[in-house]
């Protein structure tokens, strides 16, 4: 016997619209008895979406009005109905409804972006005031200027640089800031901070036709954001370990849970006198191993070429470290070297627990190195030198290639005197060499 086909409810009042229960074999569509091509869809899960049914091309097309929830809520019958009704004029005067209306909205959507675009390119954004402050501004003629662009690039543009001028407050600057604070940087913490002031100070300033200009980019009563935040408490930068410490870093060093990476960086800081940052950046590019010395002028302070005389123990580490990529120490990706923020965290946070001393930085291991050279009496041109720092008299590269082999013999007597702490002879290259397999967490 034939199945009898299940008949459907017809909506003729909103109150007949409780009649269109789901069906768990399916979806269906209820039409609408006064309103020709309406009709309401309903899903098995219960979803019930108003449906508009015309004609383009010769072909049947279907056209979502909106949804129906329940009784005041969604659209209601009377709208689906008036809805229906203005497509059905439309459908006079266009080939297809709903192509038409989706160019409509594309259209709206394209005006948008377009608005949306302008008022980012005409809003004075922190990028956009420091970009000003240092090509027109008080920062074109700070000798400072790269240092201070730097900073602000680093650790405050990654978080507020896209943000309105304006819409700045003292809670953003903070949140840039925030993570040097955890990290440690105390003085990269307060330089940032001020810098961003400074900018800020600028910008508000009146004096002339362009900055009255500028500051009328503010409301009347704006005032500079980084105004009150507190400067974390500096410590003098004195601290140099002693003979003690240094033995027992070095012996401590091996047994430490952390990379050879860090280790070896480390141990090149102590015995060459680099800054971290050049440590970090090195290449082979610039290692002569016949001459054995370094030539960096990555990372460098002053942005010139810096050879360092290398001892035997740092040439050791160098040597041992060749691989497959052209940097001493390479980073987890590949065009990328070692972080020296990266290098700071460890030395804090697993290498210091373990030595029982009293803390010290990386960079206080480069003064430990301009220290243990004075007290061996080194002549203090040769120590200046041997720090990348500017002596007055020796400007030129001619001038300071005078001075290598001295450079060479203090750096010699340095490792050597190191090596001999620890009970390694002269030299002890292989104290430092450790998991080779280990890499920077």
């Amino acid at each position: 016997m034939a199945t009898a086909k299940k008949s459907r409810p017809r909506i003729t009042s909103a109150s007949s619209l409780s009649k269109c229960k789901p069906d768990p074999n399916g979806q269906y569509y209820a039409g609408d008895a006064k309103a020709p091509g309406l009709y309401l869809k309903v899903h098995p899960s219960g979803k019930k979406s108003w449906m508009f049914r015309y004609k383009a091309g010769g072909k049947q097309r279907w056209l979502k009005l909106g949804e129906y929830v329940n009784e005041g809520a969604g659209m209601s019958l009377s709208e689906a109905r008036e809805q229906v009704a203005e497509h059905r004029k439309l459908a006079r005067e266009v080939v297809d409804i709903k192509a038409h209306r989706d160019a409509e909205q594309r259209k709206k959507l394209d005006a948008l972006k377009q608005e949306k675009a302008q008022r980012a390119a005409s809003a004075f954004t922190v990028r956009a005031m420091v970009r000003e402050y240092f090509n027109t501004g008080a920062g074109a003629e700070l000798k400072s200027a790269r240092n201070i662009g730097q900073t602000l690039d680093n650790h405050i543009l990654p978080t507020i640089g896209d943000m309105p001028a304006a819409d700045v407050r003292k809670s953003d600057i903070k949140r840039a800031i925030q993570g040097l604070k955890d990290a440690g940087q105390v003085h990269s913490h307060n330089r940032a901070k001020a810098y961003i002031r400074a900018v800020y100070a600028w910008a508000l300033d009146d004096e002339d036709e362009d900055q009255k200009r500028r500051v009328k980019r503010f409301p009347g009563d704006f005032q500079n954001p980084a105004i009150g935040i507190k400067s974390l408490k500096e410590h003098a930068k004195e601290r140099a370990l002693g003979d003690v410490e240094i033995r027992r870093f070095v012996e401590k060093l091996p047994e430490i849970d952390t990379s050879r990476d860090v280790r070896d960086a480390l141990m090149l800081i102590l015995l060459t006198g680099m800054r971290p940052g050049e440590v970090c950046g090195a290449s082979y590019t610039g290692f002569d191993g016949e001459a054995r010395t370094l030539t960096t002028m990555a990372r460098t302070k002053n942005g010139s070429y810096f050879t360092v005389q290398l001892n035997d123990w740092a040439f050791e580490i160098i040597q041992s470290r060749r691989g497959d990529s052209g940097l001493i120490f390479p980073g987890r990706r590949t065009d990328n070297s070692l972080s020296p923020r990266g290098v700071a965290r460890r030395l804090r946070d697993r290498i210091l627990p373990e030595i029982k001393t009293l803390p010290f930085t990386p960079h206080d291991l480069r003064r430990t190195y301009a220290t243990g050279l004075a007290r061996l009496g080194a002549p203090r041109t040769v120590i200046s030198l041997s720090l990348n720092h500017t002596v007055p008299g020796i400007t030129s590269s001619y001038v300071r290639h005078g001075y290598e082999s001295e450079l060479r013999e203090w750096s010699q007597r340095w490792g050597d005197h190191v090596a001999a702490l620890v009970g390694k002879g002269k030299c002890g290259c292989r104290v430092c060499v450790g998991d080779e397999s280990k890499q920077v967490a």
